[in-house]
């Protein structure tokens, strides 16, 4: 059986890096790989081999991570602890960078001359670099591939060492036997930058209910999670990293609406995750104060629940040309739950804008206070005119494209 390697630190860790490495591990054992995951860091580090999804869905649940970690991101001294972490490269030779180096010379002490497809999935680039560097100078003759779910030198926040950076990445990339991205954006940004082929696979949510109901008592015993009856409830998943999104402008927005329109209906906008940035503006609009409710992050099966149970999702567009080719898993989970969409700062062309319309048979390019305005005040009145999917098939057909680019590397 021929085997599948995949080198993702964020499996089994419940955070949105590792529903895509999960997929690849899924996928690979629907195709008919033996699969050995290499993880360099974070919780159960090591090797782990599964053989089938069974084998797979069993060692997810005893790896349940106790609590779930903040990232630098998201912690307090982020301004001083980011640009340190590159000034330093430590965003490549960390912890992660030599053990994946180790754990690689285990794997291989034991696979020498078997049959494999290797692949690393950034998150963390240091992986990709290790990786790089043990095919270069490893007396083993092997091949990597490398999935670049998001950019690293090209991305716009990356200013410290942005060439040292590029050149690294392209030696990285340059000779790996394939990349894969999840945007037309990136995709076309990487062939450019560094002339090569890269394959695209959007990020399509493979951790989802299998009916498409879900029973509406489910956590009616958790009195936290219960959304009043007496309002439009929006809900919010997930975080919002500081610059990331045009949070000002949808305040501003709102607060237009709000000023014009004398509902009848209350309105509230539950966040849930670290949305620190928006909490800070708060205090700026006294009109969002009562409107806005703070909650912790929630586990993924509650979050299903409300997405389907509130009257609608807020969505954010990345704050970039084209929205710099980011596409969310959520919102892959929004289509396939078809809830109605608040959608805010979708670029014109870009794969969020594309995908819209192949899904929706819709799309909302609204990046202002005044557009925000006089949508809400039109959609407000009438959800039903909200996006949602209306064509659940253009995912299978995504989803599938996964199926057919590991049958292709097996029968090459």
């Amino acid at each position: 059986m021929q085997k599948f390697i995949l080198i993702g630190s964020y499996v089994g860790e419940g955070v949105s890096g590792s529903h895509r490495q999960e997929r690849f591990i899924r996928k690979a054992i629907e195709e008919g790989y033996s699969v050995q995951l290499i993880k360099p860091h974070g919780f159960f580090k090591g090797i782990h081999e599964f053989n089938s999804l069974q084998s797979f869905d069993i060692w997810k649940s005893t790896h349940i991570p106790a609590e779930a970690k903040g990232s630098v991101s998201n912690n307090k001294y982020k301004r001083f602890l980011v640009p340190l972490k590159y000034l330093l490269f430590m965003d490549i030779f960390g912890y992660g960078f030599f053990n994946t180096l180790k754990l690689l010379k285990i794997i291989f002490n034991k696979n020498n001359g078997s049959d494999y497809f290797l692949l690393v999935s950034s998150p963390a680039i240091s992986s990709a670099v290790a990786t790089y560097l043990f095919w270069k100078f490893s007396s083993w003759k092997i091949a990597y591939s490398v999935d670049m779910r998001d950019a690293w030198a090209l991305h716009s926040t990356i200013k410290i060492f942005k060439f040292i950076r590029k050149w690294i990445e392209g030696k990285v990339l340059k000779n790996a036997n394939h990349v894969i991205t999840v945007s037309k954006y990136l995709k076309e940004e990487f062939d450019h930058f560094y002339k090569i082929n890269t394959t695209l696979l959007y990020n399509v949510s493979i951790n989802l209910p299998k009916k498409d109901d879900l029973p509406n008592e489910m956590f009616a015993s958790e009195e936290d999670e219960l959304l009043p009856p007496d309002s439009l409830n929006i809900c919010y998943f997930g975080s919002l990293p500081a610059s990331f999104y045009n949070i000002d402008e949808f305040c501003k927005g709102l607060i237009n609406y709000l000023s014009n329109n004398n509902n009848e209906q209350k309105i509230r906008f539950f966040f849930y995750g670290p949305c620190g940035e928006l909490e800070s503006l708060v205090p700026s609009y006294p009109m969002l104060k009562d409107l806005f409710i703070f909650k912790p992050i929630i586990s993924h099966s509650k979050a299903i629940y409300l997405m389907k149970n509130c009257s609608a999702v807020l969505f954010f567009g990345f704050n970039g040309e084209k929205n710099s080719g980011v596409v969310s898993t959520k919102i892959f989970e929004y289509f396939y739950l078809k809830s109605k969409i608040i959608a805010f700062d979708i670029r014109v062309e870009s794969d969020l804008d594309w995908l819209f319309r192949r899904i929706c048979n819709q799309s909302v390019l609204i990046n202002d206070a005044f557009g925000l305005s006089k949508y809400l005040d039109k959609t407000f009145n009438n959800f039903e005119l909200l996006p949602s999917c209306t064509d659940i098939s253009v995912l299978a057909e995504l989803d599938n494209e996964y199926n057919l680019f590991l049958t292709d590397i097996k029968s090459s």
